[in-house]
């Protein structure tokens, strides 16, 4: 009886992959390592959004960085695309990141997008916009969002979008946070929302 080596076998002569009879769709196999493997789906990308419900902040004092807060309640607040094992990035009680709620890892990105208005109550006010990553910890420090100088007072809608990774444990650990900073007394910010995108490093498998 002769044998015939697997790499000589013809396409009509070869075989599914084991357990493909049973997988689901759009699942790939994924080697353990030890000799064996599940039928898992890699996830690549996930997001959040969370709209402000809420009132807006009034009367911020001047040189003073204040927690813009988002209380997520608004209709159009949307987590259906987080990623899986994610309980919210967004911590809707205290107005700050949780990266590790999330399901972060190190190494992922996150991109940002900010949707609000600034309302300045005198001529040439300075106003500064900041993600505070690492917050409470001795590594924690701040990236600026936006900046401007508001020549006539009246209202000024604003929408940014920037983009960082997780490079230590204390910004995956520790809460982030955005802040605004008014250089005069009096001034408001109205929160419409912001969208989060997380791309891992590494693909989330379930």
């Amino acid at each position: 009886m002769s044998t015939i080596n697997h790499n000589l076998l013809t396409s009509e002569n070869l075989h599914e992959p084991k357990g493909v009879d049973t997988a689901d769709i759009d699942k790939v196999y994924i080697s353990d390592g030890a000799g064996s493997g599940s039928w898992l789906r890699y996830t690549t990308m996930g997001w959040e959004d969370y709209q402000h419900a809420g009132a807006d902040q009034t009367g911020l004092a001047s040189g003073v960085p204040t927690v813009v807060a988002n209380d997520g309640a608004g209709v159009y607040s949307n987590t259906v695309g987080a990623l899986p094992g994610s309980t919210g990035i967004w911590d809707t009680a205290t107005s700050s990141f949780d990266f590790a709620a999330g399901n972060c890892k190190l190494g992922d990105t996150i991109d940002l997008r900010v949707d609000l208005t600034y309302t300045v109550s005198t001529n040439n006010d300075n106003m500064k916009l900041e993600l505070k990553l690492a917050v409470g910890d001795p590594a924690e420090f701040s990236v600026t969002i936006d900046e401007r100088n508001i020549d006539t007072a009246g209202s000024q809608s604003v929408m940014r979008f920037i983009s960082f990774y997780i490079g230590s444990n204390a910004v995956l650990n520790n809460p982030g946070q955005i802040t605004i900073t008014p250089d005069s007394a009096g001034d408001d910010i109205s929160v419409n929302g912001w969208y989060i995108r997380t791309i891992p490093l590494v693909p989330v498998a379930t």
